[in-house]
């Protein structure tokens, strides 16, 4: 009797530990598709962000341009008003001195 209980008890090891083993490898095949998934995740997140930032530099660049456009329309508007060389030349330097720091030292 004792025979058959030692057998007994080593067939229900071998199947417990049989039982982790296969736990063990299921776990490291479904772990490797949860990483791939929050991978993926992060990977999204982060193209989600670069094409916001993209948007923002775009619209930034041509909102500065607007403001240039506009700036060197009016300082040639300033320009176009005066009566000779000296004064186009004083209001582009003033101009130029006041909205871009482009000043001469006189």
């Amino acid at each position: 009797m004792p025979k058959i209980t030692l057998k007994l008890a080593g067939y229900i090891a071998a199947g417990i530990a049989a039982i982790f083993a296969l736990v063990f490898v299921y776990d490291l095949l479904t772990a490797s598709d949860k990483v791939k998934g929050r991978l993926g995740e992060n990977q999204t997140d982060a193209a989600v962000e670069s094409g916001q930032e993209a948007v923002k530099t775009v619209g930034d660049q041509a909102e500065t341009e607007t403001k240039r456009n506009q700036s060197t329309k009016e300082m040639q508007d300033e320009v176009n008003k005066t009566d000779n060389a000296s004064d186009a030349h004083t209001a582009g330097s003033s101009f130029l001195c006041d909205n871009f720091g482009i000043c001469t030292e006189e």
